[in-house]
Protein backbone atom coordinates (compact mmCIF):
# COMPACT_ATOMS: atom_id res chain seq x y z
CA UNK A 1 0.00 0.00 0.00
CA UNK A 2 1.69 3.08 -0.98
CA UNK A 3 2.38 5.64 1.89
CA UNK A 4 -0.09 8.39 0.16
CA UNK A 5 -3.00 5.76 0.44
CA UNK A 6 -5.58 6.30 2.36
CA UNK A 7 -7.08 4.36 4.94
CA UNK A 8 -10.18 4.33 7.06
CA UNK A 9 -11.10 2.07 10.28
CA UNK A 10 -14.84 1.29 10.90
CA UNK A 11 -14.84 0.09 14.66
CA UNK A 12 -17.46 -1.46 16.62
CA UNK A 13 -18.01 -3.27 19.87
CA UNK A 14 -16.06 -6.32 18.65
CA UNK A 15 -13.02 -3.90 18.60
CA UNK A 16 -12.74 -3.52 22.18
CA UNK A 17 -13.92 -6.61 23.76
CA UNK A 18 -10.49 -8.17 23.96
CA UNK A 19 -9.65 -5.25 26.38
CA UNK A 20 -12.68 -6.03 28.66
CA UNK A 21 -15.39 -4.25 27.29
CA UNK A 22 -18.87 -5.56 27.49
CA UNK A 23 -21.13 -6.31 24.43
CA UNK A 24 -24.74 -5.11 24.89
CA UNK A 25 -26.39 -8.29 25.27
CA UNK A 26 -24.07 -8.23 28.46
CA UNK A 27 -25.33 -4.65 29.89
CA UNK A 28 -27.58 -5.27 33.32
CA UNK A 29 -26.49 -8.71 33.93
CA UNK A 30 -25.13 -10.02 37.13
CA UNK A 31 -21.23 -10.28 35.91
CA UNK A 32 -21.15 -6.75 34.71
CA UNK A 33 -22.65 -5.92 37.46
CA UNK A 34 -19.80 -6.89 39.27
CA UNK A 35 -16.68 -5.95 37.52
CA UNK A 36 -18.59 -2.45 37.74
CA UNK A 37 -18.81 -2.41 41.40
CA UNK A 38 -15.27 -4.00 41.52
CA UNK A 39 -13.61 -0.68 39.38
CA UNK A 40 -15.69 1.98 41.70
CA UNK A 41 -14.82 0.33 44.70
CA UNK A 42 -10.95 1.10 44.13
CA UNK A 43 -11.28 4.54 43.26
CA UNK A 44 -10.96 5.42 46.24
CA UNK A 45 -11.66 9.32 45.97
CA UNK A 46 -15.18 9.24 47.19
CA UNK A 47 -16.44 6.25 49.66
CA UNK A 48 -19.89 6.93 50.20
CA UNK A 49 -20.36 7.67 46.71
CA UNK A 50 -19.00 4.15 45.23
CA UNK A 51 -21.07 2.73 48.17
CA UNK A 52 -24.15 4.04 46.44
CA UNK A 53 -23.42 4.00 42.81
CA UNK A 54 -22.69 0.08 43.60
CA UNK A 55 -26.28 -0.13 44.72
CA UNK A 56 -27.38 1.76 42.54
CA UNK A 57 -26.37 -0.85 39.72
CA UNK A 58 -27.52 -3.55 41.38
CA UNK A 59 -31.10 -1.99 41.42
CA UNK A 60 -31.03 -1.22 37.95
CA UNK A 61 -29.87 -4.71 37.13
CA UNK A 62 -33.14 -5.62 39.63
CA UNK A 63 -35.81 -3.18 37.57
CA UNK A 64 -34.20 -4.67 34.36
CA UNK A 65 -34.53 -8.23 35.70
CA UNK A 66 -38.53 -7.16 36.44
CA UNK A 67 -39.42 -6.75 32.88
CA UNK A 68 -37.31 -9.28 31.67
CA UNK A 69 -38.97 -12.37 33.39
CA UNK A 70 -42.25 -14.31 32.53
CA UNK A 71 -44.73 -14.05 34.39
CA UNK A 72 -47.59 -17.24 34.21
CA UNK A 73 -50.52 -15.75 33.38
CA UNK A 74 -53.26 -18.56 34.16
CA UNK A 75 -51.92 -21.77 32.55
CA UNK A 76 -49.53 -20.03 30.06
CA UNK A 77 -46.34 -18.38 30.09
CA UNK A 78 -46.22 -14.44 29.40
CA UNK A 79 -42.73 -13.04 28.29
CA UNK A 80 -42.01 -9.67 29.84
CA UNK A 81 -42.05 -6.10 27.78
CA UNK A 82 -38.19 -6.65 26.79
CA UNK A 83 -36.02 -9.57 25.48
CA UNK A 84 -32.48 -7.80 25.78
CA UNK A 85 -30.82 -5.04 27.01
CA UNK A 86 -31.53 -2.92 23.79
CA UNK A 87 -34.78 -3.11 24.28
CA UNK A 88 -34.70 -1.94 27.80
CA UNK A 89 -32.88 0.95 26.92
CA UNK A 90 -35.39 1.95 24.13
CA UNK A 91 -38.22 1.41 26.54
CA UNK A 92 -35.91 4.00 29.26
CA UNK A 93 -35.52 6.55 26.64
CA UNK A 94 -39.69 6.45 25.38
CA UNK A 95 -40.70 6.90 28.97
CA UNK A 96 -38.22 9.58 29.77
CA UNK A 97 -39.34 11.39 26.53
CA UNK A 98 -42.94 11.24 28.30
CA UNK A 99 -44.69 7.72 26.56
CA UNK A 100 -47.66 7.22 28.38
CA UNK A 101 -47.51 2.97 27.17
CA UNK A 102 -43.57 2.99 28.17
CA UNK A 103 -43.97 4.84 31.28
CA UNK A 104 -46.55 2.17 32.90
CA UNK A 105 -44.38 -0.71 31.60
CA UNK A 106 -41.32 1.05 33.22
CA UNK A 107 -43.60 1.85 36.87
CA UNK A 108 -44.20 -1.85 36.44
CA UNK A 109 -40.53 -3.04 36.59
CA UNK A 110 -39.11 -0.40 38.99
CA UNK A 111 -41.37 -2.42 41.71
CA UNK A 112 -39.17 -5.04 41.26
CA UNK A 113 -35.82 -2.47 42.51
CA UNK A 114 -34.84 -1.62 46.03
CA UNK A 115 -34.62 2.55 45.33
CA UNK A 116 -37.67 4.39 44.64
CA UNK A 117 -38.36 7.09 41.70
CA UNK A 118 -40.95 9.39 42.75
CA UNK A 119 -42.70 12.26 41.20
CA UNK A 120 -42.75 13.67 37.66
CA UNK A 121 -39.35 13.35 37.01
CA UNK A 122 -39.21 10.02 38.18
CA UNK A 123 -38.43 8.64 34.90
CA UNK A 124 -36.31 11.78 33.60
CA UNK A 125 -33.96 10.53 37.33
CA UNK A 126 -34.06 6.96 35.94
CA UNK A 127 -32.63 7.79 32.28
CA UNK A 128 -30.20 9.61 33.90
CA UNK A 129 -29.31 6.86 35.65
CA UNK A 130 -28.91 4.36 33.26
CA UNK A 131 -26.92 7.03 31.00
CA UNK A 132 -24.45 6.89 34.41
CA UNK A 133 -24.78 2.84 33.89
CA UNK A 134 -23.69 2.64 30.31
CA UNK A 135 -20.79 5.05 30.83
CA UNK A 136 -19.21 3.17 33.38
CA UNK A 137 -20.14 -0.33 31.51
CA UNK A 138 -18.00 1.64 28.85
CA UNK A 139 -14.90 2.91 30.48
CA UNK A 140 -14.58 0.56 34.19
CA UNK A 141 -11.92 -1.50 32.24
CA UNK A 142 -9.77 1.40 31.14
CA UNK A 143 -6.63 1.56 33.26
CA UNK A 144 -4.37 4.29 34.05
CA UNK A 145 -2.37 5.34 31.01
CA UNK A 146 0.84 3.62 32.38
CA UNK A 147 -0.57 0.02 32.57
CA UNK A 148 -2.07 0.47 28.31
CA UNK A 149 1.41 1.34 27.72
CA UNK A 150 3.11 -1.54 29.05
CA UNK A 151 -0.16 -4.34 29.43
CA UNK A 152 0.28 -7.59 27.34
CA UNK A 153 -3.54 -7.64 26.69
CA UNK A 154 -3.19 -4.02 24.79
CA UNK A 155 0.25 -4.94 22.70
CA UNK A 156 -2.12 -5.40 19.81
CA UNK A 157 -3.86 -1.98 19.70
CA UNK A 158 -1.49 -0.19 20.87
CA UNK A 159 0.23 -1.43 17.69
CA UNK A 160 -2.26 -0.35 15.49
CA UNK A 161 -1.95 2.97 16.61
CA UNK A 162 1.14 2.94 16.04
CA UNK A 163 0.44 2.54 12.59
CA UNK A 164 -1.75 5.31 12.14
CA UNK A 165 -0.36 7.69 9.51
CA UNK A 166 -1.92 11.07 8.64
CA UNK A 167 -4.25 10.49 6.11
CA UNK A 168 -6.03 7.63 8.35
CA UNK A 169 -9.30 7.92 9.63
CA UNK A 170 -11.32 6.16 12.06
CA UNK A 171 -14.93 6.28 12.21
CA UNK A 172 -16.12 4.85 15.66
CA UNK A 173 -19.42 3.44 17.08
CA UNK A 174 -18.01 3.17 20.47
CA UNK A 175 -18.43 5.11 23.76
CA UNK A 176 -15.31 4.15 24.59
CA UNK A 177 -11.96 5.83 24.69
CA UNK A 178 -10.06 3.09 23.38
CA UNK A 179 -8.85 4.72 20.00
CA UNK A 180 -7.91 7.72 22.05
CA UNK A 181 -5.62 5.39 24.60
CA UNK A 182 -3.89 3.62 22.25
CA UNK A 183 -3.68 6.25 19.09
CA UNK A 184 0.39 5.49 19.16
CA UNK A 185 2.82 9.05 18.55
CA UNK A 186 0.94 10.23 15.71
CA UNK A 187 -1.55 12.25 16.26
CA UNK A 188 -5.04 11.85 15.72
CA UNK A 189 -8.09 14.91 16.35
CA UNK A 190 -11.35 13.46 18.35
CA UNK A 191 -13.67 15.59 16.03
CA UNK A 192 -16.50 17.74 17.89
CA UNK A 193 -19.06 19.45 15.86
CA UNK A 194 -17.92 22.81 17.01
CA UNK A 195 -15.14 22.19 14.13
CA UNK A 196 -17.55 22.17 11.47
CA UNK A 197 -18.06 25.38 9.52
CA UNK A 198 -21.01 25.72 7.40
CA UNK A 199 -18.78 27.98 5.52
CA UNK A 200 -15.98 26.66 3.29
CA UNK A 201 -15.43 23.43 2.40
CA UNK A 202 -14.70 22.60 6.08
CA UNK A 203 -15.11 18.43 5.18
CA UNK A 204 -12.10 18.38 2.79
CA UNK A 205 -10.08 20.80 5.34
CA UNK A 206 -10.35 18.74 8.09
CA UNK A 207 -9.68 15.50 6.82
CA UNK A 208 -6.59 17.14 5.02
CA UNK A 209 -5.40 18.20 8.96
CA UNK A 210 -4.14 15.04 9.87
CA UNK A 211 -5.87 11.69 11.32
CA UNK A 212 -9.30 12.25 12.67
CA UNK A 213 -11.44 10.31 15.67
CA UNK A 214 -14.86 10.20 13.94
CA UNK A 215 -17.09 9.03 17.18
CA UNK A 216 -20.85 9.01 15.29
CA UNK A 217 -22.60 7.75 18.46
CA UNK A 218 -20.91 10.06 21.01
CA UNK A 219 -18.09 9.25 23.60
CA UNK A 220 -18.44 8.84 27.30
CA UNK A 221 -15.04 11.53 26.78
CA UNK A 222 -17.56 14.20 26.96
CA UNK A 223 -19.98 15.73 29.01
CA UNK A 224 -22.11 18.44 29.64
CA UNK A 225 -22.25 19.73 33.00
CA UNK A 226 -25.69 19.99 35.10
CA UNK A 227 -24.63 23.64 36.57
CA UNK A 228 -24.38 24.73 32.50
CA UNK A 229 -27.91 23.56 31.05
CA UNK A 230 -27.47 25.99 28.17
CA UNK A 231 -23.86 25.16 27.05
CA UNK A 232 -24.52 24.10 23.70
CA UNK A 233 -21.81 21.53 23.32
CA UNK A 234 -20.04 18.96 25.89
CA UNK A 235 -16.57 19.42 27.22
CA UNK A 236 -14.02 17.02 27.26
CA UNK A 237 -14.28 15.57 31.31
CA UNK A 238 -12.71 12.80 33.90
CA UNK A 239 -15.18 9.97 32.99
CA UNK A 240 -15.97 9.07 36.44
CA UNK A 241 -15.96 12.56 38.26
CA UNK A 242 -18.69 13.09 35.11
CA UNK A 243 -21.08 9.93 36.48
CA UNK A 244 -20.87 10.72 40.19
CA UNK A 245 -22.26 14.96 39.24
CA UNK A 246 -24.35 12.95 37.24
CA UNK A 247 -23.63 14.95 34.04
CA UNK A 248 -25.49 14.32 30.29
CA UNK A 249 -22.91 12.16 28.09
CA UNK A 250 -22.19 12.97 25.03
CA UNK A 251 -23.95 9.78 23.71
CA UNK A 252 -26.52 8.34 21.82
CA UNK A 253 -27.94 5.56 23.50
CA UNK A 254 -30.39 3.19 21.82
CA UNK A 255 -34.18 4.66 21.56
CA UNK A 256 -36.36 6.88 19.66
CA UNK A 257 -33.40 10.07 20.70
CA UNK A 258 -31.05 8.25 18.91
CA UNK A 259 -32.07 8.75 15.60
CA UNK A 260 -32.92 12.23 16.38
CA UNK A 261 -29.39 12.69 17.62
CA UNK A 262 -27.59 11.54 14.71
CA UNK A 263 -30.03 13.21 12.11
CA UNK A 264 -29.31 16.31 13.60
CA UNK A 265 -26.83 16.93 16.79
CA UNK A 266 -24.13 14.10 14.74
CA UNK A 267 -24.82 15.49 11.43
CA UNK A 268 -21.24 17.18 10.75
CA UNK A 269 -20.04 13.62 12.23
CA UNK A 270 -21.55 12.08 9.53
CA UNK A 271 -21.03 14.28 7.27
CA UNK A 272 -17.10 13.84 7.56
CA UNK A 273 -17.47 10.19 8.29
CA UNK A 274 -19.21 9.56 4.41
CA UNK A 275 -16.20 11.99 2.76
CA UNK A 276 -13.47 9.70 4.54
CA UNK A 277 -15.17 6.90 2.91
CA UNK A 278 -15.90 7.89 0.05
CA UNK A 279 -12.28 9.03 -0.02
CA UNK A 280 -10.54 5.75 1.28
CA UNK A 281 -8.46 3.19 -0.65
CA UNK A 282 -9.07 1.00 1.98
CA UNK A 283 -11.81 0.54 4.42
CA UNK A 284 -11.48 -2.18 7.32
CA UNK A 285 -14.41 -3.62 9.36
CA UNK A 286 -13.46 -4.00 12.67
CA UNK A 287 -15.93 -5.47 15.64
CA UNK A 288 -18.31 -3.72 13.74
CA UNK A 289 -21.20 -5.53 11.45
CA UNK A 290 -23.24 -2.92 10.94
CA UNK A 291 -26.37 -4.23 13.66
CA UNK A 292 -29.37 -5.24 12.16
CA UNK A 293 -31.16 -2.86 14.40
CA UNK A 294 -29.27 0.26 12.92
CA UNK A 295 -30.59 1.30 9.94
CA UNK A 296 -29.62 4.88 9.97
CA UNK A 297 -26.06 3.56 10.22
CA UNK A 298 -26.86 1.01 7.65
CA UNK A 299 -28.03 3.52 5.12
CA UNK A 300 -25.48 5.93 6.01
CA UNK A 301 -22.76 3.51 5.36
CA UNK A 302 -24.25 1.82 2.11
CA UNK A 303 -24.78 5.67 0.32
CA UNK A 304 -20.95 6.44 0.89
CA UNK A 305 -19.49 3.07 -0.44
CA UNK A 306 -21.92 3.36 -3.38
CA UNK A 307 -20.85 6.93 -3.73
CA UNK A 308 -16.96 6.06 -3.80
CA UNK A 309 -15.78 7.17 -7.18
CA UNK A 310 -13.55 4.80 -7.75
CA UNK A 311 -14.89 1.55 -6.71
CA UNK A 312 -12.25 -0.93 -8.68
CA UNK A 313 -9.50 0.75 -6.97
CA UNK A 314 -10.80 0.45 -3.11
CA UNK A 315 -10.26 -2.44 -0.87
CA UNK A 316 -12.50 -3.33 2.22
CA UNK A 317 -11.13 -5.67 5.00
CA UNK A 318 -13.57 -7.49 7.45
CA UNK A 319 -12.19 -8.40 10.56
CA UNK A 320 -15.49 -10.17 12.26
CA UNK A 321 -13.43 -13.50 13.81
CA UNK A 322 -12.19 -16.52 12.37
CA UNK A 323 -15.89 -17.42 11.52
CA UNK A 324 -17.38 -16.70 8.23
CA UNK A 325 -20.81 -16.51 9.71
CA UNK A 326 -24.09 -14.67 8.66
CA UNK A 327 -23.31 -11.95 10.23
CA UNK A 328 -19.77 -11.61 7.93
CA UNK A 329 -22.23 -13.05 4.92
CA UNK A 330 -24.61 -9.93 5.62
CA UNK A 331 -22.08 -7.41 5.83
CA UNK A 332 -20.54 -8.89 2.45
CA UNK A 333 -24.48 -8.83 0.84
CA UNK A 334 -24.83 -4.99 2.08
CA UNK A 335 -21.45 -4.03 0.19
CA UNK A 336 -22.66 -5.92 -3.31
CA UNK A 337 -25.76 -3.51 -3.04
CA UNK A 338 -24.17 -0.53 -2.28
CA UNK A 339 -22.88 -0.60 -5.90
CA UNK A 340 -19.52 -1.86 -5.03
CA UNK A 341 -19.03 -5.07 -7.20
CA UNK A 342 -15.69 -3.97 -8.24
CA UNK A 343 -14.10 -3.54 -5.06
CA UNK A 344 -12.12 -5.74 -3.65
CA UNK A 345 -13.90 -7.25 -0.38
CA UNK A 346 -11.41 -9.61 1.70
CA UNK A 347 -12.88 -11.50 4.96
CA UNK A 348 -9.81 -12.27 7.29
CA UNK A 349 -10.86 -15.05 9.95
CA UNK A 350 -9.64 -13.11 12.91
CA UNK A 351 -10.25 -11.20 15.85
CA UNK A 352 -9.26 -8.13 15.97
CA UNK A 353 -6.46 -8.42 18.36
CA UNK A 354 -5.34 -10.77 16.05
CA UNK A 355 -5.64 -8.65 13.29
CA UNK A 356 -3.83 -6.01 14.96
CA UNK A 357 -0.90 -8.43 16.06
CA UNK A 358 -0.18 -9.55 12.58
CA UNK A 359 -1.07 -6.44 10.09
CA UNK A 360 1.08 -4.46 8.00
CA UNK A 361 0.01 -0.88 7.24
CA UNK A 362 1.75 -0.69 3.76
CA UNK A 363 -0.09 -3.86 2.60
CA UNK A 364 -3.38 -3.16 3.52
CA UNK A 365 -4.27 -2.77 0.19
CA UNK A 366 -1.85 -5.02 -1.69
CA UNK A 367 -2.89 -9.06 -0.76
CA UNK A 368 -4.74 -10.64 -3.90
CA UNK A 369 -8.31 -11.62 -3.48
CA UNK A 370 -12.12 -11.81 -5.34
CA UNK A 371 -15.21 -10.53 -3.61
CA UNK A 372 -15.86 -11.91 -0.34
CA UNK A 373 -12.90 -14.07 -0.19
Amino acid sequence: MHANNKAVWLFGSGCSKPLGAPLLCDFFGRTLEARIQAAVSVLGNDVAWAEKFAALITNLRAVYDGGLEEERINTRFQRGPWANAEEFLEYVDMAGAGDPAARALIQNALSHGKMEYRGDNRFVELAKDVRGYLAAACHFFVPEQSIIDSSERWAPHRRWGGQLLPQDHVISFNYDVVAERVRGKGKIALFGREHANAAGNWIDNILGSGSQLIKLHGSVSKAWALDEPNEPLPKLADVWTAIRERHRFEIAAPGPGKLAASKDYFKPHWQLARRAIESADVVTFVGYRIPETDSYACEQLVHAFGNHPKKSHLTVRIVLGPTRDRDVERLIRLLRWSGCHSARVIFEPLWAQDFFSVFDRTHLASVTGGFGG
